[in-house]
C-alpha cells in the first residue's frame, strides 16, 4: 500500500494499493503507482476522488520511473516512455535495463543509468507538449528520443543542475559533473571521498549540491 501526505499540516491526502509510486513533477498532484501483483500501472491524482486509472495493455511491469514521461521497466530489459494523459501513447521503447531514470531541470534531456553505462537521451519539446499528434509505431515515436552522449562508467547517481549540465557520483565515490554535447570522455572532478556517500540533491538557490555518508554527515 502507499499513502501520500501534505507537507504542510503533515495531512492524509491520498492512499491506495501498490508497490511503487512515482510522480509526474516535482510539487504535482499526478503520479503512477504500480500493483506488487500483476504489475498493472495506474495513474492517480491526488486531489482526485474518483480513484486510481489503469493505463489498459501496460501489465507485468517491474519498475516505474517519474518525470515529464512515464517510464515503464519490463523483464529489466527494456525501458518505455509513456505520456502523462493515460491514452497508451508510447513515445518509445528502449532496449536497456534501466537503474535508474534521472531528468534535466527542463525536461529537455534524461540520463538512464545501466549497471555499466549512463545513456542522456534528447528529448523533442514538440513530442513531449503533443504526444497524440504524432504516429506513435511498435518502437514509439520516431525522433522522439536521440542518443546525446554515453558515459562508460559505472555511476551510483546522477543529479542534474541545469538543462544541460549534470553531477554524478561513481562507484568509487568520485563527485565529478558533465555538460551534454562536451566530450563524454572528459569528466570535471569536484571531489574525491574516502568513504561511501549519497546524493540528496541540488538546491539552485544556494547552487549547492548536498551529499551525506552512512553517518549522516552532510557534505556541499
Amino acid at each position: 500500500e502507499y499513502v501520500v501526505y501534505s507537507t504542510i499540516g503533515w495531512r492524509n491526502r491520498s492512499f491506495g494499493r501498490g508497490a511503487e509510486i512515482a510522480w509526474a513533477a516535482p510539487g504535482g498532484d499526478v503520479f503512477a503507482s504500480r500493483d506488487a501483483i500483476g504489475g498493472r500501472v495506474s495513474i492517480n491524482r491526488v486531489t482526485s476522488h474518483d480513484g486510481s486509472s489503469p493505463i489498459p495493455g501496460i501489465t507485468d511491469c517491474d519498475r516505474i520511473f517519474g518525470g515529464p514521461l512515464l517510464g515503464i521497466s519490463r523483464g529489466g530489459s527494456s525501458l518505455s516512455f509513456y505520456d502523462w494523459s493515460g491514452s497508451n501513447v508510447l513515445i518509445r521503447t528502449i532496449d536497456v535495463c534501466a537503474l535508474s531514470v534521472s531528468w534535466s531541470l527542463d525536461g529537455s534531456h534524461v540520463a538512464i543509468l545501466t549497471e555499466d553505462s549512463c545513456y542522456v537521451l534528447s528529448v523533442n519539446g514538440e513530442v513531449l507538449a503533443s504526444p497524440q499528434s504524432f504516429e506513435s509505431g511498435e518502437e514509439g515515436i520516431e525522433d522522439s528520443l536521440e542518443l546525446a552522449d554515453e558515459l562508460e562508467q559505472v555511476l551510483r547517481s546522477v543529479c542534474w543542475i541545469s538543462g544541460d549540465c549534470f553531477v554524478y557520483l561513481t562507484q568509487e565515490n568520485r563527485l565529478a559533473y558533465h555538460v551534454v554535447g562536451g566530450d563524454a570522455d572528459e569528466s570535471f572532478q569536484l571531489a574525491v571521498f574516502d568513504k561511501s556517500h549519497f546524493m540528496l540533491g541540488f538546491l539552485p538557490s544556494e547552487g549547492r549540491v548536498y551529499l551525506t555518508d552512512q553517518d549522516l554527515q552532510v557534505t556541499s
